[in-house]
């Protein structure tokens, strides 16, 4: 499973000036909390990693976290196409100088003129 959370997260402290320092009220009311537990948190400077989770991911924190990954992401699908892109140049190379070299047909090539096509058009007449 690939994980985006980081291992260390920044402390409540740090988090809340980038919200724009909402109040014990505000933050109890996003979190879905009381405020009793918000101010306990503020006073502490800790909460569960659950609430630093949901905080980071709201800040600019976690928004350079999801950028950051969004551009390598898009980095590498990039990548590929060009790299698929180089290939299919390749081959279409390759396939261009296997038809210089010579067209010999195939033996159930509609289009080539061999010896029995006479013969169809001669059964396909009576």
């Amino acid at each position: 499973m690939k994980q985006l959370a980081p291992r260390a997260l920044p402390a409540l402290s740090q988090l809340l000036p980038d919200l724009g320092n909402p109040s014990p009220a505000e933050l109890a009311r996003y979190l879905g909390v009381s405020v009793r537990t918000a101010y306990g948190w503020k006073a502490l400077d800790r909460a569960p990693r659950a609430v630093l989770l949901a905080l980071f991911w709201e800040s600019s924190y976690g928004l350079s976290t999801l950028d950051c990954e969004l551009h390598n992401t898009a980095m590498v699908w990039k990548n590929l196409s060009e790299s698929q892109g180089l290939e299919m140049a390749n081959l279409r190379a390759r396939i261009a100088r296997l038809e210089r070299i010579g067209d010999f047909g195939c033996a159930n090539d509609p289009h080539e003129k061999g010896p029995h096509a006479a013969a169809l058009f001669v059964s396909g007449a009576s």
